[in-house]
């Protein structure tokens, strides 16, 4: 079922409703890409875009034609159409209505928040093609908070963008190394005591940089390994090698001081081990996809413990991707094939499943410490590639 924006007057006149978050829309840098415009007419936007009740985003024509007509919706109340629009168009946008909107609404898209529940809300970062500009990507991957920032992996244009909360998410900052003998392709990126570990794909290598952006050391890696998602413990640098199916922990000095393949007492080798965090009790939490669970390492990287199985059911999932915890140690899991974000309890006790049929193919997640602002990149599928993330807030 495919949402599309139509020309009505009692019910459903808004399918974005931009008016929800004003400020969002009315930062300084907004302000200033108003006045200043961009080539082509599809970029005049309505001067009263996002101002009082009426006058939002509405009625096709009229976006078409970044035209507003004042007095058509003149004393118009809106409440029941946008109750309407939050049962009905819950999962029926996810799929088109970017490619919907008029182009020069694609161009405030860092701008557009969309509820999805009586909970939650969602922003969209990026479009679904790739762009090489600020606040867009090619192959969004690993995803970081940091101080109110968000950390993105922008692994195919060869940067770590860093995003503003303040600013409506948009890019402030970005992290690039133009000296590599490859090009760097950053997977991943965690912040230990004001230091960026960084996992470059490109050179099979760990960045080690400061807030400068200066490299402090790198750590290159065997041939035979693929590195993929990291993490830091107590100093130490925990790494997934996920072709070779291992977990790796590096000392600062570049040696390695411990691996994992699936020895222990569950006796099952690691699958396509995705992605590494650290639980709140200092022991290891890696996504094994291909077995379908989470598996817990000690420290020395020696099997503890085993949460979820493969299903549908509360509690399972399908090729677990992304992982993170949250500051009382409840887990986040890209359930990607499930299409939903699986909570559990620090124990692994199940809670909740969330935003089930709001996401197409979840890869990459990053929780802030309070839990209520959970970044998501999504994959979409191998037809329709998407180069967003996602970031959902509470209300």
């Amino acid at each position: 079922m495919i949402m599309t924006i139509t020309k009505v007057k009692a019910k459903n006149p808004y399918v974005v409703d931009c008016s929800k978050k004003p400020t969002a829309v009315k930062t300084p840098a907004c302000r200033e890409e108003e006045t200043k415009g961009a080539a082509g007419d599809d970029s005049k936007i309505p001067s009263d875009f996002g101002q009082g009740k009426g006058k939002q985003t509405g009625r096709q024509e009229e976006l078409d034609e970044g035209s507003y007509d004042s007095e058509a919706d003149e004393g118009y109340d809106d409440s029941e159409a946008v109750e309407e629009v939050k049962l009905s168009a819950k999962r029926d946008w996810k799929e088109s209505y970017v490619q919907q909107l008029p182009k020069w609404v694609k161009k405030l898209m860092g701008h557009i928040v969309l509820d999805i529940n009586e909970e939650w809300s969602v922003q969209i970062l990026g479009l679904q093609k790739p762009g090489t500009k600020q606040g867009l990507f090619n192959n969004p991957n690993g995803l970081r908070w940091h101080h109110g920032q968000l950390l993105v992996c922008d692994t195919n244009n060869n940067r770590i963008q860093i995003l503003a909360k303040h600013y409506s998410y948009r890019s402030v900052d970005e992290i690039r190394f133009d000296s590599m003998t490859n090009a760097f392709q950053p997977w991943a990126v965690t912040v230990y005591r004001k230091e960026y570990y960084i996992s470059d794909i490109g050179n099979n290598q760990i960045i080690i940089c400061d807030k400068c952006h200066e490299i402090l050391q790198t750590i290159a890696v065997t041939p035979d390994i693929s590195v993929h998602s990291i993490t830091v413990i107590a100093g130490f640098a925990v790494v997934t090698d996920h072709k070779g199916n291992k977990v790796l922990k590096y000392n600062k000095k570049g040696n390695l001081v411990a691996k994992y393949q699936g020895q222990g007492s569950e006796n099952t080798p690691i699958k396509y081990p995705h992605s590494v965090a650290p639980a709140s009790n200092g022991s290891i939490l890696v996504s094994d996809a291909n077995n379908h669970n989470i598996k817990v390492l000690d420290s020395d990287l020696n099997y503890v413990e085993s949460f979820c199985a493969e299903g549908t059911g509360k509690g399972q999932v399908r090729y677990p991707q992304g992982i993170d915890v949250d500051a009382r140690g409840n887990i986040y899991i890209c359930d990607k094939l499930n299409n939903r974000i699986v909570k559990l309890g620090s124990n692994g006790n199940f809670l909740r499943n969330l935003f089930e049929g709001d996401l197409e193919y979840p890869t990459n997640i990053a929780v802030n410490p309070a839990g209520d602002e959970i970044a998501v990149s999504v994959f979409g599928n191998i037809a329709r590639p998407v180069n967003q993330i996602w970031v959902f807030f509470k209300k």
